[in-house]
């Protein structure tokens, strides 16, 4: 009875005519095969660590037959990303009737134990890694900006706990940071996106992309992950790091040692002429200073300078007010 419904409607199925030769039932991917044979008892969970995307075939239906070197080609690709297995629905009959398999083959991205079919439709090599590309979960945090990290860190960075945070400095998220931040649920994750100097300032970093954990929500007790990070990497380069500030993380947090960040800090002391451009659009962006016509470097200095008065009153003996600087570089703009 299984087996003629879940023919029936199947690509390559069909009900079994009398006097046809009993349908083959052995598994399409061996023991060697990139793609994990699936079954009753050995199959992702609502506590499943990592994700999967898992066909569900017959071995007599003839698309089922044809899609197998792309699916496998797929498990390759895919590995240290997305676990890829296969449910053998003439074997696995009640576990394919509980995951409403009816037409074959059926493709699902399983999530701790939420599915997302993939529709009917081609089953290329390309189509169905672009499909899961693009339905990986998001579980981080997106800062834009300065006080959305302050709020992510009084909210999300507790006392006892590990929070981490990535700077990438493309505006694409890669795939093995959504990966990872799905495997270490336990771990409060955020990014911010194309190269955002402002809030690197707050950790004192400048190059990007950079991983940082923050332990115990203490701006000044952070570790930075040391291996290279690459936007076509995978989860698994660096999932042992991430792993040792889980939840328990004696491990990772207890040899974190703190260190005064001052990237963020604008003083009297500080040296805007060493500066680029960027660095002081960055102090501005952290200090929330804003800037009336400003295009040049000496334009947003002025602008600095004007904040610094207001916030650190000088006397006028010693320096130049900052609305004298002002008024001139507006005096250049009306020229």
């Amino acid at each position: 009875m299984f087996g003629d419904v879940f023919g029936g409607r199947g690509r390559g199925g069909g009900r079994r005519q009398q006097g046809q030769q009993q349908r083959p039932k052995e598994n399409l991917f061996d023991k060697l095969s990139p793609v994990t044979s699936l079954r009753q008892g050995k199959f992702p969970g609502t506590d499943a660590k990592n994700i999967w995307f898992i066909s569900f075939y017959a071995p007599w239906c003839g698309h089922c037959r044809e899609m197998k070197g792309a699916f496998e080609q797929l498990a390759k690709s895919l590995k240290g990303l997305v676990r890829v297995g296969a449910v053998n629905c003439e074997i696995q009959k009640g576990l394919c009737a509980m995951e409403g398999v009816n037409e074959f083959p059926t493709l699902k991205l399983k999530k701790a134990g939420v599915s997302t079919p993939l529709e009917q439709g081609d089953h290329s090599f390309q189509r169905m890694r672009d499909w899961v590309l693009d339905h990986l979960p998001i579980g981080f945090a997106n800062l834009k900006k300065p006080s959305m990290l302050t709020k992510f860190l009084e909210n999300d960075c507790a006392v006892g706990r590990a929070c981490v945070v990535f700077l990438n400095d493309q505006r694409d998220t890669p795939a093995w940071f959504k990966v990872a931040s799905f495997a270490h649920r336990d771990i409060k994750m955020a990014e911010s996106k194309g190269k955002n100097s402002a809030i690197g300032m707050y950790f004192d970093i400048v190059k990007q992309p950079t991983l940082v954990v923050i332990c115990d929500g203490d701006i000044e007790r952070t570790v930075a992950y040391s291996g290279r990070i690459e936007h076509d990497m995978t989860s698994t380069d660096v999932d042992a790091w991430l792993s040792s500030f889980s939840k328990d993380h004696s491990t990772g947090c207890a040899r974190v040692k703190k260190t005064p960040k001052t990237g963020a800090n604008l003083d009297r002391t500080t040296d805007l002429r060493k500066m680029k451009m960027g660095q002081i659009k960055a102090l501005m962006d952290v200090h929330s200073i804003p800037c009336v016509s400003c295009y040049e470097k000496t334009d947003f200095v002025n602008a600095i300078n004007v904040w610094l008065d207001e916030k650190f009153p000088t006397s006028e003996k010693k320096r130049k007010s900052g609305a004298e600087y002002m008024r001139a570089s507006f005096a250049r703009d009306d020229l």
